[in-house]
């Protein structure tokens, strides 16, 4: 078995171990629910750091006005 081929089984088992977990019948592709995307996505944090008031380094008064060529 290639190296390839033994990523994609070790894929395919997670994916199969990680459904006998789940209450929900669907599939990976593009049948999962919005809603539930957002869910997973917000629950996640990955994006606590936008709330970050000291990561706000910029305002309206920074940078240049852009010159559009005609």
């Amino acid at each position: 078995m290639t190296f390839q081929e033994q990523k994609k089984v070790e894929t395919f088992a997670a994916f199969i171990i990680s459904q006998r977990h789940s209450d929900k019948d669907y599939l990976v592709s593009n049948d999962v629910p919005i809603n539930e995307l957002i869910e997973v996505v917000s629950d996640s944090g990955s994006f606590n750091w936008l709330n970050n008031d000291e990561e706000n380094i910029y305002s309206l008064n920074d940078g240049e006005n852009v010159q559009w060529a005609i």
